[in-house]
């Protein structure tokens, strides 16, 4: 096991305690986001802040940001066989401003957690349910009202999350500092992979996709993984499809990929 650090989880996976200095736009309490008004209202607020015309965009990426509520319970259960509590009504979901970009971090009224078992039969009992109970009875109520409240469907709201766990998992395991919980993470991520669709409200896991994959622009040869789901990007002020994104056709994935090379070779040689 690693030595417990909570700081890790705001650092890499936005979620943070009360003793964070990010600039803070808006901050609504979890609870109050079950109603659609609050909802709404803090859908609106974040819209703005990224220059978005539509509560659409601004639910895709609330339900992408709120992914680290997901990782950082992988995180603290392989890393250190602990427990992460997370119910709603210790949290505060805020709008922060960090240079030019506004981002949402989840706020921790106080870290805590039990130590888990070490017998293999029993843990995996234990990783399960404290993933379904963090899915359950936190992921799915913040999915469902930003759902409501945007008129997308919660599917395409689940849909923005196994991009982005599946990236940090597969960071995690190629990283040499992490190659002691190599095994616990596989195990861990693997029973996330086997939670029933009631878990999430599903007809099937939204975690389990089918990577599809294209040429990393930066690396001829080279493949990167497709986004499961279109994260809107397009849809806010100046921006584009990215260059990732399922809803590209290949002759305008393969224009980007030109353009993006043509900038990347630039910035290299500054």
């Amino acid at each position: 096991m690693m030595p417990v650090n909570y700081r890790l989880l705001g650092e890499h996976f936005f979620l943070v305690d009360q003793h964070d200095e990010h600039e803070t736009l808006y901050a609504e309490e979890a609870t109050s986001l079950q109603q659609p008004e609050a909802m709404t209202t803090f859908l609106a607020k974040y819209a703005a802040s990224i220059k978005a015309s539509e509560l659409d965009v601004a639910a895709a990426y609330l339900s992408s940001f709120c992914s680290g509520m997901l990782v950082s319970t992988l995180y603290s259960l392989s890393a250190w066989n602990r427990s992460l509590s997370l119910p709603l009504e210790e949290l505060t979901i805020k709008i922060t401003q960090q240079g030019e970009y506004s981002q949402i971090r989840t706020v921790v009224q106080e870290f805590g957690g039990l130590e888990g078992p070490n017998a293999s039969e029993d843990r995996t009992q234990w990783v399960r349910s404290q993933l379904t109970t963090l899915i359950q009875e936190t992921l799915r109520p913040i999915v469902e009202s930003a759902a409501q409240a945007s008129g997308l469907n919660p599917g395409f709201l689940w849909g923005q999350m196994p991009t982005r766990v599946g990236f940090y998992v597969e960071r995690l395991l190629g990283d040499p500092a992490h190659s002691s919980i190599n095994d616990r993470l596989s195990k861990d991520y693997a029973v996330l992979l086997d939670l029933g669709p009631d878990v999430f409200g599903r007809n099937r896991n939204p975690m389990v996709v089918k990577p599809r994959y294209i040429e990393d622009y930066r690396e001829p040869g080279k493949q990167l993984k497709m986004k499961n789901v279109c994260c809107l990007y397009h849809k806010t002020d100046g921006g584009d499809y990215c260059y990732s994104c399922p809803k590209l056709k290949e002759s305008e994935r393969s224009v980007k990929a030109e353009k993006l090379r043509e900038l990347y070779a630039a910035a290299a040689t500054q």
